[in-house]
């Protein structure tokens, strides 16, 4: 959604955040972390992305984490707090707890992945990695590229598929006929994926794909000394965040009793890390606010 706090600085910059908030949070695995990761990753998603994409998205993730939640207390039947008895199996609150923070988690991850897809685009990708590792930026570029894609392929082709009602049979099976066109939907979109993908391949075949020059990129994207400062303290911080973390989860179970959570100053390198990009983004817009508001009216 217009221009972000990402844009200022090198690829560098951004690749390496983002890395470091996704590995901590999928690597400590701690229900307060899990949740200040998923209201950093929805502010940053909703102020990147736009609030209407991210709530679009919540349709299916929250279903589908709250199908976690549930899921785990029946598979996982541990802990020492029962809440419900179901015939000979019984739910424990500990397994519900950990089925929550694991649909969080899910949910997290995701909203990350997808702030870091719309922060580095491939332009970027291809800034960081162009000349180190061609192939790598390539793949990465092209992967970033593919998930919209195609998503935006199936759109088309089911927006097709229900205009075209001449071919449509008369069918009193709804679920029959939900189940072909989405069967129908699927091989089209997969043969069209590889057609494409044969043409990309020739394109890039043409244009002398990997004949021994040496790679340039579109975008000139120097490294400064404000990078520099920037990415050692994001650096630092992590290192901090991994710390606090480490000694979060070593004095936190869920099984067979979840123990106390720690004390809450455990948890601001977490928060500082996580909301760097909005405080940077607010302060910035702050600060646009206030030049404009002292910028003298032009005169007719």
């Amino acid at each position: 959604m217009g221009h972000s706090i990402f844009d200022r600085y090198h690829p560098t910059v951004p690749l390496v955040y983002f890395l470091c908030v996704l590995s901590l949070s999928m690597i400590f695995f701690e229900p307060v972390s899990i949740c200040l990761a998923l209201a950093a990753g929805l502010a940053l998603s909703g102020r990147l992305r736009g609030a209407w994409q991210t709530l679009r998205d919540l349709r299916w993730q929250l279903p589908f984490a709250a199908l976690i939640c549930l899921i785990n207390p029946l598979f996982s039947a541990e802990g020492s707090t029962v809440l419900l008895s179901l015939g000979p199996s019984k739910v424990y609150a500990e397994s519900l707890a950990y089925g929550f923070s694991m649909g969080a988690l899910f949910v997290a991850v995701y909203v990350w992945s997808a702030n870091m897809g719309k922060a580095i685009t491939t332009s970027k990708v291809q800034a960081c990695f162009g000349r180190i590792a061609p192939t790598l930026a390539l793949i990465l570029s092209m992967t970033l590229r593919l998930i919209p894609e195609i998503v935006r392929r199936g759109h088309e082709i089911d927006a097709l598929q229900k205009a075209n009602t001449a071919t449509r049979k008369a069918s009193s099976n709804r679920s029959s006929d939900k189940t072909i066109s989405r069967t129908r939907l699927l091989s089209v979109l997969v043969g069209w994926s590889l057609e494409l993908s044969f043409g990309s391949a020739d394109s890039m075949r043409a244009r002398g794909w990997n004949c021994g020059a040496k790679r340039t990129s579109y975008q000139q994207r120097r490294f400064h000394a404000q990078d520099g400062q920037t990415l050692g303290g994001i650096i630092v911080l992590a290192v901090l965040d991994a710390l606090a973390l480490a000694y979060v989860c070593s004095s936190f179970h869920f099984y067979p009793t979840m123990t106390s959570l720690s004390p809450w100053w455990y948890y601001l390198p977490h928060a500082a890390l996580l909301g760097l990009p909005l405080i940077g983004q607010a302060s910035e817009d702050i600060t646009w606010s206030l030049a404009r508001s002292h910028m003298p009216e032009a005169r007719a």
